[in-house]
């Protein structure tokens, strides 16, 4: 079959294995036309998603990348992280209840300042990943920074406390382009939420 015309991708529940993945990396490095993958509930492991990103990071015409409940751990982000790098294209990285924790979630963050002046990234989701104070902090650099096209960032259930949260508050008083940002709060943290959302507002006013 010719696969250098697909342009959207979703496989749901497919456990499709490393075989599949491998053959999968040789469509993405070919493919020109693909806009679109959403891969949910394959098991894909770190294993499976560095072989897809291999194929992905020269791949310059993905938009978006959605790979939930794919059991991500910290050893798939460098790789991750190079298709942030390499793809100008990119819009949307939904990594949904993974395993990524503070390292990974570094590294991906790190691409991500790397690729400041030419990210078309608009939304980061990591909710349900285990980023912790550290990965929170890590991600409140990003924010600080003004990447110009990230309007959305979501990071609820991602075990963090109120050293995290604080972070991010912080980091959003620096911020006018981000529109939404979620962080999962425990009652002690009810004051900082209400910071998040007060700087958010004010992104708003200023981008209205």
């Amino acid at each position: 079959h010719d696969t250098t015309s697909i342009k959207s991708l979703d496989l749901i529940v497919c456990r499709i294995g490393l075989q599949g993945a491998k053959a999968l990396r040789s469509v993405f490095r070919e493919n020109t036309t693909l806009c679109s993958l959403r891969f949910f509930h394959n098991g894909l492991g770190d294993e499976g998603t560095m072989i897809l990103m291999e194929g992905l990071a020269v791949n310059t015409c993905v938009r978006d990348i959605w790979l939930n409940n794919n059991a991500i751990q910290d050893k798939a982000a460098g790789a991750i992280a190079k298709v942030i790098e390499t793809n100008k294209q990119l819009r949307s990285l939904r990594l949904t209840c993974n395993g990524i924790g503070p390292r990974g979630v570094r590294v991906v963050t790190d691409a991500l300042l790397k690729a400041k002046s030419w990210s078309c990234l608009e939304k980061l989701d990591l909710y349900g990943n285990a980023l912790g104070n550290a990965g929170v902090k890590a991600v409140a650099r990003v924010v600080k920074e003004n990447l110009p096209h990230l309007k959305i960032i979501a990071m609820d259930e991602t075990a963090t406390g109120l050293i995290g949260h604080g972070a991010l508050t912080e980091a959003l008083k620096y911020n006018t382009t981000l529109l939404y940002c979620s962080s999962s709060l425990t009652k002690r943290g009810e004051m900082a939420k209400a910071m998040v959302l007060k700087m958010l507002r004010i992104n708003f006013r200023l981008m209205g």
